[in-house]
């Protein structure tokens, strides 16, 4: 498609136009956000991680991220979770948003399975001190077998609840 028209308009072969006539048009992210928020809803906005070079644009990755917090501006704070794979966008949210407090570190690094309980402060401790509030990690991160067999919460997940971070599961 070259064009909005074109792309509603045209459904590929594979797919069907049954639903199609209730959907007239793309709906935006202030759309999105108003339909959610009339309807009570919570905000889990995720700060997608990008393969372009934004310098080529004259911009820089905060320039990116404001206008996606700005559509936020009318919705109630403690509704809004700003969450990113990049750490460092959720350092710059806690420090210059007013959605700073309900940060959520997403978190896929295998690695910190091995890292000893010391390590795992090291490596979340930088969260806690730039204001980061919750981490999310799967499931195998956060969860153990003991030597009797029942399940208990994970070094990991150990190490941030003594660090006072939140934990968000997320699936395996």
């Amino acid at each position: 498609a070259r064009n909005v028209e074109q792309y509603i308009s045209n459904t590929p072969s594979y797919q069907t136009d049954l639903y199609s006539h209730d959907c007239p048009r793309i709906q935006s992210h202030k759309d999105f956000i108003e339909v959610v928020d009339a309807n009570g809803g919570n905000f889990a906005v995720e700060l997608k991680m990008l393969d372009y070079d934004l310098t080529k644009l004259g911009m820089t990755r905060e320039m990116y991220l404001q206008p996606v917090l700005d559509d936020y501006n009318n919705t109630d704070v403690d509704r809004v979770y700003p969450q990113s794979f990049v750490w460092k966008d959720l350092y710059w949210v806690a420090n210059n948003t007013k959605f700073g407090s309900n940060t959520i570190a997403l978190d896929k690094n295998m690695n910190a399975l091995s890292y000893s309980k010391e390590e795992l402060r090291q490596y979340l401790q930088p969260l806690v001190d730039h204001g980061v509030t919750s981490i999310s990690a799967t499931i195998f991160l956060l969860l153990e077998a003991n030597e009797n067999g029942n399940v208990v919460p994970s070094p990991y997940a150990t190490a941030a609840r003594e660090l006072g971070l939140g934990i968000i599961a997320w699936s395996f």
